[in-house]
């Protein structure tokens, strides 16, 4: 794949010493994974309009559900296992983790791949599989089925472990080191034995739940009350930076916890929240109607959006706060988001009607769609291109306004994931940011490294 003499890109020589190139295009010459996992969040799964979901990029561990452990370039389906009768899966939602994948479609049916280790995609025995949670077999480069007791209705995917609501409770299963399975300690990890659709732990405490998500090392979940319709969040883990929205920062949250700021009982102006979002080490809601964003926990890259002005932005908190525009006011009007890395995405409709694009956190790859060097601006890279090392609050991501500006509706949906952004257009997805292992669906160049700093069709395979 040629890639077009317009897209601007980041090229870091001297890179293949370290071994961080990805090959060109799926292979099946190899049949089992590396024992210790030393790449992370450098994939992407994208929906397309038919239900079906697409992957791409670093799939050393079958991330990309296309039956190999073949790093791509471009965007292939998601697809069952020929034992299934095979076939892309088509789904209702899905959650990316660092390296494994989660999908649900309009019954009680749940599906996995990736990476099994610390029991991350929790199949236990089914259909006569019994998936390791160690070693090079431990995962499966297709889609396996789990047949739960409920409808699912959402799933959440983070760095060793995953979450999904089942009926109108939260399951968790793999990595508990910090908590984060909501089970009461850090001893009742998966990681010894894998759990099954019969003995998933619930993560106590967690009722009426309609949504959760899934940061590295932490939890959360949307609650809301069918009668007083009163949302309410929760979250657990890891709780170093405060991400959990609790005050003892030495100590990780073992059980649910509510973020009490964030019950609709408590926010002005009639807001309740309407969506989460978490990832690294930091968390995000969105409220209606104002379409504020409130943010909070890890803040080193600006990603909490809180508009300070030093070269670190390290002023981390466990209270929920607005996340603001450059003249300190709160943002309004947005109507989703997501959460990359260090860095963060929102949609909302300007004054012509259309969607656009607001960015804010960690720049280093061009993930926020900015160019303006009159920012922050990270030294090693003055030399090589003009873009901003940070954005510690909301900016317009004014990359897209070409497209945006002869677009019939302009943006209509965001994925943020990694270091890398992706904005829906015209029912064409479009990415910035990091290319390292192809997941822009770009080919890589064969001598560099590549950063996507100009917004780029992704890899025509994709079906809009």
């Amino acid at each position: 794949m040629k890639i077009s003499s317009g897209i601007r890109l980041l090229v870091l020589s001297g890179i293949l010493s370290l071994g961080l190139l990805p090959g060109c295009g799926s292979s099946t010459s190899k049949n089992t994974a590396s024992t210790t996992e030393n790449v992370f969040y450098s994939h992407a799964i994208l929906p397309a309009t038919d239900g079906t979901i697409w992957g791409s990029g670093y799939n050393g561990y079958g991330q990309l559900g296309d039956g190999t452990l073949g790093n791509t370039f471009w965007f292939f389906p998601i697809s069952k296992s020929p034992e299934l009768g095979g076939g892309s899966l088509k789904v209702s939602g899905y959650a990316t983790g660092a390296n494994h994948g989660l999908a649900f479609g309009n019954n009680s049916t749940l599906w996995v791949w990736g990476s099994n280790f610390q029991g991350r995609l929790g199949v236990g025995a089914i259909s006569g599989l019994n998936l390791p949670n160690s070693g090079g077999t431990a995962y499966s480069a297709y889609a396996l089925p789990m047949y739960m007791k409920n409808s699912v209705r959402s799933v959440a995917a983070g760095w060793k472990h995953s979450l999904a609501v089942i009926g109108d409770r939260v399951w968790s299963w793999g990595d508990n080191t910090y908590g984060q399975m909501g089970l009461g300690g850090s001893g009742l990890s998966s990681s010894a034995t894998l759990v099954t659709e019969y003995d998933f732990p619930v993560a106590t405490s967690v009722n009426n739940a309609t949504q959760v998500a899934a940061g590295g090392s932490h939890s959360l979940a949307l609650t809301v009350d069918p009668t007083t319709n009163v949302s309410r969040v929760f979250a657990w883990g890891y709780n170093l930076y405060g991400q959990t929205g609790q005050a003892d920062l030495a100590y990780n949250t073992y059980y649910p916890s509510e973020v009490t700021t964030l019950n609709s009982g408590n926010l002005t102006g009639g807001d309740h929240v309407t969506a989460i979002a978490a990832a690294g080490s930091y968390s995000l809601a969105l409220v209606q109607p104002t379409g504020k964003v409130y943010a909070w926990g890890y803040n080193g890259y600006g990603q909490l959006g809180q508009n300070t002005t030093s070269l670190y932005a390290t002023v981390d908190t466990i209270i929920p706060h607005p996340v603001q525009q450059k003249d300190g006011a709160a943002v309004t009007g947005v109507t989703k988001i997501s959460a990359g890395q260090l860095h963060c995405l929102a949609m909302f409709t300007g004054t012509d009607g259309k969607g656009h694009v607001l960015s804010w956190g960690d720049n280093e790859k061009g993930q926020l769609g900015i160019l303006d060097d009159s920012l922050v601006s990270n030294s090693k890279m003055q030399n090589i291109a003009k873009i901003t090392f940070f954005n510690a609050y909301a900016s317009q991501a004014t990359v897209f306004d070409s497209l945006i500006q002869t677009s019939t509706n302009g943006v209509t949906d965001i994925y943020a994931f990694g270091n890398a952004s992706f904005v829906k257009i015209d029912n064409v997805w479009y990415g910035v940011g990091d290319n390292n292992w192809g997941q822009l669906g770009l080919e890589v160049p064969t001598t560099s490294v590549s950063y996507v700093l100009d917004p780029s069709r992704t890899g025509a395979r994709l079906i809009p």
